[in-house]
């Protein structure tokens, strides 16, 4: 498969009353942005396509539920779209979204490196709760952490039967 376009969104929606002296000098309504860059109306942040800087070349999703309460993932032996082997292998992470179910889950999930082979997708500390309900995403505008053989596993923790949803973008360095 190819990937034509990977959209990353952020979507707030706020409203608020504004002074009406404030209202003279700036108008109704006051723009939010991101970063100093304005969102677009349908809340993309970043299209990204294999030829964008950084490229998306892969990508892997699932809806999981933890047999147990832990469960590690190998990103170079990912199970895809339709049954298709996804390998991650050489790759940077440009982002990572996870969010966790409200149902079933008691007390939300610990996204880590693999204790064995482990893959730091977060940054410093490589540690994310994620409460129930919640979500957590990164995107790695430079690119992330490179995908090899010493570094490629991601370990989730939460209470058995715990459901989630997991997206991954990755592409070339």
């Amino acid at each position: 498969m190819t990937i034509v376009s990977a959209k990353l969104k952020l979507s707030v929606e706020v409203q608020e009353y504004i002074d009406p002296i404030i209202e003279t000098v700036v108008g109704p309504t006051v723009p939010h942005t991101l970063d100093g860059s304005p969102v677009n109306s349908s809340g993309t942040l970043v299209d990204l396509t294999p030829s964008t800087t950084p490229p998306v070349t892969k990508v892997w999703s699932d809806r999981r539920t933890l047999g147990g309460t832990t469960e590690t993932l190998d990103l170079t032996s990912l199970t895809g779209f339709a049954g298709l082997a996804v390998d991650l292998t050489g790759l940077k992470i440009v982002g990572i979204y996870i969010k966790a179910a409200d149902a079933n889950n008691a007390a939300g999930l610990q996204v880590e490196p693999g204790s064995s082979n482990g893959l730091n997708v977060f940054g410093t500390s490589g540690l994310v709760i994620v409460p129930p309900g919640g979500c957590e995403g990164s995107y790695k505008k430079a690119g992330g952490p490179t995908v090899g053989s010493g570094a490629k596993t991601v370990k989730v923790t939460g209470t058995a039967a715990d459901v989630y949803t997991i997206v991954i973008l990755a592409g070339t360095a």
